[in-house]
C-alpha cells in the first residue's frame, strides 16, 4: 500500500552461498538493465560498511509493499509507475518510479531464494566478470556495502554502459539478500544526467528496508 499515506573491479572468485550459485544473482541483476536498456525510452515518453536509513520528510512518499516485504521513501517529484507501464517490462518488476526531467527510472525486482549470509564481495567479483560481457563498452564506476535500516546487508553496484550502440547508459543496482529473497532496486538514466538525479537516487536506495 502507499501511504502519503566504492572500492573498484575486484579479482577472480567463484562460489555458492545457501547452495545459491553467485552465477544465479549476477543473471537476475544483469537482466534488469537489459531491460532497461530496451524498454527505458518508451516508459519516459509514456506520458509526458556505512549505515543506512533515512528519514521521511514532508514531501516525499512513503511506499509499502507487504505482499514482497519491502518499504521505501521517494521525492513527489518522481512518479510511480502504473500497471500497463510496469507491463513494458515483462512483469519483471514489483514497483517502479520515474523522473521525466532528466528521465530517470527505479525499478525493484525480487526474486525468491534464500540469500541469508550471502558473501556480497563474491557477488560484486562475479558481476567484475560478467557485465563487461553482458553490455557494450562496460564501465565499473564503484561499489559499496552498506547495512540497511533494516539490519541487513546490501551491495550497491555502480557502472555505466552504451545502449543501442550511441547513448551512455548509468545504472546503480542495489543487491539486497535475505533469508526468502533477494531484492534489486536499479537506478537507470543517461550518464550525462546521472549526477542531477544522484541526490534523490542515493536517498531512495538508502531508505530501502525489508521485514
Amino acid at each position: 500500500m502507499e501511504n502519503n499515506q566504492l572500492d573498484h573491479a575486484g579479482g577472480e572468485e567463484t562460489g555458492t552461498r545457501s547452495g545459491i550459485p553467485v552465477w544465479i544473482w549476477v543473471l537476475a541483476g544483469i537482466l534488469i538493465g537489459g531491460l532497461f536498456a530496451t524498454a527505458g525510452f518508451l516508459i519516459f515518453t509514456s506520458d509526458g560498511p556505512s549505515a543506512s536509513g533515512v528519514a521521511k520528510r514532508a514531501s516525499e512518499v512513503v511506499f509499502e509493499h507487504p505482499g514482497q516485504g519491502f518499504s521505501l521513501t521517494y521525492p513527489k517529484g518522481w512518479k510511480r509507475l502504473n500497471k500497463g507501464e510496469l507491463a513494458n517490462y515483462e512483469g519483471a518488476f514489483s514497483f517502479g518510479i520515474k523522473h521525466e526531467k532528466p528521465s530517470a527510472l527505479i525499478g525493484v525486482r525480487v526474486q525468491k531464494l534464500d540469500a541469508e549470509g550471502a558473501e556480497l564481495k563474491e557477488v560484486s567479483r562475479a558481476l567484475d566478470r560478467t557485465m563487461p560481457d553482458r553490455f557494450d563498452d562496460f564501465t565499473k564506476i564503484g561499489e559499496e556495502m552498506l547495512t540497511l535500516s533494516s539490519g541487513g546487508d546490501a551491495l550497491i553496484y555502480d557502472y555505466t554502459f552504451l545502449a543501442d550502440r550511441e547513448t551512455r547508459i548509468r545504472e546503480q543496482l542495489l543487491i539486497v539478500p535475505t533469508v526468502e529473497k533477494v531484492y534489486y532496486v536499479t537506478a537507470w538514466a543517461e550518464a550525462k544526467s546521472f549526477t542531477r538525479v544522484l541526490k534523490d537516487v542515493d536517498r531512495i536506495t538508502r531508505s530501502f528496508s525489508t521485514e
